[in-house]
């Protein structure tokens, strides 16, 4: 390898920079959309869990439990976060 090629100039920092930032901010975008779809998710079971006839259904298809994490969430307050 030359000399060059493993030299570290401040534009090339500044573009790791950059880069890093824009591949950071995307993250946050997508985690906060999985956040929001999260709570409209866990707000309309909820909302869902209170329909007698829904939980009737649930009960006969053999669908009456859910995963720890969202039971949780949707047993943990009785107001959306």
């Amino acid at each position: 390898m030359s000399p060059k090629a493993s030299e570290v100039t401040t534009s090339s920092l500044l573009r790791a920079y950059q880069t890093e930032v824009s591949r950071q901010k995307a993250m946050v975008r997508k985690a906060e959309f999985a956040q929001q779809r999260l709570v409209f998710v866990v707000g309309a079971l909820r909302q869902l869990y209170t329909d007698e006839n829904f939980v009737n259904l649930l009960r006969a298809e053999g669908l009456a439990t859910l995963p720890k994490y969202l039971s949780e969430r949707v047993w943990s307050s009785a107001s959306p976060k």
